[in-house]
């Protein structure tokens, strides 16, 4: 394994998640899941890890939604998204298509929806889930990775009030479509967006009905297998692997972002 600090961690390389991956899975069996963590502790890595391993029973949909700073880009992704996978079906959204037509007078041509949808995105949300949901065997997941950065994004370009509706629309299609999950992860913390958000008036409670797990630091013995994983597969001569891998693991806190930045910086030091 080759050291990738800051990039793309292929599925199988992301190690010590087995135990938190299975809790997760477990815990989307019944409901939606929040993943918490400080920055750089895997967030990202694990649900790619998921999509990537989940099985015939699951549709993985993912989105980096760190770029979206409107409530209708949002809804624009998660429009091609869908439309992407009826077409596979060989079906059509035609309850979005229907609303689309209605509001603009044409259907929609190119990647860009008409400006005059903007207004109504709740209601082309909606319907768009329920075409899904009609044409679907499967438990649908969409994983949103950097939604805290999405809303933080919204409530700057069009306020408080927008923001909150994002929410609160969300939570509303959690409990009509129950064989529906949502994971939301990102690195500023949705909780500091909400606190922000009922700061200026803000009242519900947008993931009471999701469960929320935290992203530790790795074990110590998985970190060390980490380092040790990384130092062969960088080729980095020591005296003694094991105790250099220890000492890796234990100077970074277990955290594999740092692992990486470590061994890293070792081989640039050998050469």
């Amino acid at each position: 394994m080759r050291a990738n600090p800051g990039g793309q961690i292929a599925p199988k390389d992301v190690i010590g998640r087995d135990k938190l991956v299975v809790r997760i899975w477990q815990a989307l069996d019944r409901q939606s899941v929040v993943l918490t963590a400080a920055r750089r502790m895997g967030k990202t890595s694990i649900a790619k890890k998921m999509i990537a391993e989940a099985g015939e029973t699951v549709l993985p949909v993912y989105h980096d939604l760190a770029k979206l700073r409107s409530p209708i880009e949002f809804v624009e992704t998660i429009y091609h998204d869908i439309e992407s996978f009826l077409t596979t079906r060989r079906k059509a959204a035609k309850r979005a298509h229907g609303l689309i037509a209605a509001l603009s007078g044409s259907e929609v041509k190119g990647i860009k929806l008409p400006s005059v949808i903007a207004p109504h995105w709740k209601s082309l949300l909606q319907n768009l889930v329920e075409d899904l949901s009609e044409h679907r065997d499967e438990l649908v997941i969409f994983f949103w990775d950097e939604m805290p950065m999405m809303l933080e994004n919204i409530k700057q370009d069009h306020g408080e009030k927008s923001a909150m509706e994002v929410l609160d629309t969300l939570r509303s299609l959690r409990q009509m479509f129950p064989a529906m999950r949502m994971v939301y992860t990102g690195s500023i913390g949705l909780h500091h967006v909400v606190t922000s958000l009922k700061r200026s008036g803000y009242a519900n409670a947008p993931t009471n009905d999701m469960k929320i797990i935290d992203v530790p630091p790795l074990a110590p013995v998985d970190a060390e297998h980490l380092a040790s994983l990384l130092l062969e597969g960088e080729s980095i001569q020591v005296a003694d692997k094991q105790k250099v891998a220890a000492t890796i693991a234990r100077s970074t806190d277990n955290v594999p972002f740092y692992i990486q930045h470590v061994v890293d910086r070792l081989k640039e030091w050998e050469v």
